[in-house]
């Protein structure tokens, strides 16, 4: 029983690859700390007292967000 032809296959196939390639390069860039992902760590949006703060919350952050 075909549920989808070769071109639907095709495509979902390469979609699962887009996909995989985007969250490989995602992690790299977390891992390196980019500044671009600055805004999508968990806490950014808290109010430090000092840079050093600040610094610290976002060293805590990219860990984790490239380790998951």
């Amino acid at each position: 029983m075909k549920i989808c032809g070769p071109k639907l296959s095709l495509c979902g196939l390469v979609i699962s690859a887009w996909g995989i390639v985007q969250l490989v390069l995602m992690g790299f860039f977390y891992s390196v700390r980019s500044v671009a992902l600055a805004e999508d760590l968990p806490g950014a949006e808290h109010h430090y007292a000092s840079a050093k703060e600040f610094y610290a919350a976002a060293d805590k952050g990219y860990t984790l967000v490239s380790s998951t």
